[in-house]
């Protein structure tokens, strides 16, 4: 009867080592899951920013084109006028 208690106690002790283990294992792994999570945050964080930036200068580029646009047109216009009082 002895040794069944003390098979049974060896039992319960490796049982709650191993417990003990496993339960150090999957908080290691869940800080580095939530390191993990975290990084990937930055990262879509980041890309929003770069975005962001992105269509303001699409803006930005839009709005040149159009300056350039109206003053090319300006400059055809103002030649032509050159052109016909040299004509004349």
């Amino acid at each position: 009867m002895k040794a069944v208690i003390a098979i049974l106690v060896v039992l319960t002790l490796a049982l709650g080592v191993g417990l003990f283990i496993r339960h150090n294992e999957a908080i290691r792994v869940a800080k580095e899951n939530d390191g993990h999570i975290q990084e990937v945050i930055n990262y879509s964080n980041r890309l929003d920013q770069t975005q962001t930036k992105v269509d303001e200068l699409v803006k930005v580029n839009s709005t040149l084109e159009t300056n350039l646009t109206v003053r090319s047109q300006d400059l055809v216009s103002k030649s032509n006028d050159l052109v016909k009082t040299a004509a004349e």
